[in-house]
């Protein structure tokens, strides 16, 4: 006891120093694997500490795409339960951070670093990123990014109930989802912060030949995230993240945060949206391939949907049996049951290709009423021609059914002359 009373000074310098041991010795989890190199001096008593510590951080986390963390440059004091920062900054020639200001903290050899949410904060910090290539780095939803960004962002009040200031500004961004072939481009954004609230001013870029802009807010509930809105208005927008499935339309979508099963808020998409034309290439039946996740049943779904989809024509089956165009209204859903669609599609004209012989549809529907995934129920009336008798043209007619819960087609053939079938 008597030793962590003594006044004691220490001088020590680093030269690649582990963080992660640094860590381990104020009783944290070694979540950094990077380096210090540097000088840190500890005055006072071991009890109750003065310590400074100037140099620099060593990233060896993010090392994905090739790309590293920018070293960091700290210079930092604690005293009598403040964290001074007098500076932390980073700059690679692609990201430009600075920060200062002060966090309340109690600090101990033995008791470690403990936060103190009650005590007041200040931190000021500024971003400049020249080059967001290295955003695909660190996000594994993003296969290539691109843009600027700018930014500055104060933090006042207690750290168990923050307030914000600041803006930043996203220019010529883009990006592609990684594993499909979903780009966007030219996104420019501007987020405005204050007090409790997150503002996106504005929001506006480019997919494919469409543009989209929009806008949205968010009430922040210290440092989470109490509620949010967002708003879009697209313009011949394409989508194609479900294989087999392509479609372009106009409309507005809406992002809420809404309770899934278990209580706990999650994106639920919404609005209405009308298609100017679609494909579906996919082979019609449930047994092609693997189902994919994006479809699959879940007990908590991470984001929700009930959008509604107005379709009036120019929406296309095309595969090696059907070519045949679609038309009416569906509503996209998402929840526990997975992806699917609630609706019904009438056929508009087409054909279906059975023993080498195409079949004129001349009345049918794609009926969703009770489907559990993609694929509806699919029912049709069609006739091919069989020679004629005089003027008469004969015909063979087919009769299409297949509920959405069969594995199979039930097909019906009849002929035009009386007494074969």
């Amino acid at each position: 006891e008597n030793t962590m009373i003594a006044p004691l000074t220490i001088n020590a310098r680093s030269d690649g120093y582990p963080i992660a041991s640094i860590l381990k010795a104020v009783h944290r989890a070694p979540f950094w694997k990077g380096k210090f190199s540097g000088e840190v001096t500890v005055t006072n008593t071991l009890r109750d500490p003065d310590i400074v510590l100037k140099g620099i951080v060593q990233s060896r986390t993010g090392t994905t795409n090739n790309y590293r963390l920018p070293d960091v440059e700290a210079d930092l004091s604690y005293r009598s339960g403040v964290l001074q920062i007098e500076s932390i900054s980073a700059d690679d020639g692609k990201i430009q951070v600075d920060a200062q200001g002060q966090l309340p903290v109690n600090f101990g050899l033995r008791s470690g670093f403990k936060f103190n949410p009650e005590a007041p904060a200040g931190v000021k910090a500024t971003i400049k990123a020249n080059d967001l290539s290295v955003v695909s780095g660190y996000v594994d939803a993003i296969a290539a990014s691109a843009g600027q960004l700018e930014g500055v962002l104060e933090i006042s009040g207690a750290a168990n109930d923050p307030r914000f200031n600041g803006w930043f500004d996203l220019r010529g961004a883009g990006f592609r989802v990684a594993q499909s072939d979903e780009v966007y481009k030219e996104i420019k954004a501007r987020i405005d912060l204050e007090d409790t609230s997150l503002k996106l001013t504005s929001i506006a870029g480019r997919k494919g030949e469409g543009k989209f802009e929009g806008s949205g807010w968010v009430k922040l509930d210290g440092f989470g995230v109490d509620d949010y809105e967002f708003v879009l208005d697209i313009d011949n927008v394409p989508f194609s993240m479900i294989t087999g499935f392509e479609s372009v339309q106009d409309g507005r979508l809406t992002v809420k945060s809404q309770p899934n099963a278990e209580g706990r808020k999650v994106p639920a998409l919404g609005g209405k949206v009308q298609v100017r034309q679609g494909v579906i290439t996919r082979s019609l039946d449930t047994q092609e391939g693997p189902p994919q996740p994006l479809t699959m049943p879940v007990e908590s779904p991470r984001w929700l949907c009930h959008l509604q989809m107005e379709a009036p024509k120019n929406v296309w089956v095309r595969n090696t049996d059907l070519q045949m165009e679609l038309g009416g209204d569906l509503i996209l859903k998402r929840d526990q049951k997975g992806l699917y669609l609630r609706g019904d599609l009438d056929v508009l004209r087409g054909s279906y290709s059975l023993y080498n012989n195409k079949f004129r549809i001349t009345d049918g529907r794609f009926d969703f009423a009770t489907a559990t995934t993609l694929r509806p129920g699919i029912y049709l009336d069609a006739y091919t021609p069989h020679g004629r008798a005089g003027e008469v043209e004969r015909r063979i007619f087919l009769t299409f059914s297949w509920p959405a819960d069969e594995k199979g087609p039930e097909l019906t053939l009849s002929y035009s002359e009386p007494g074969y079938s």
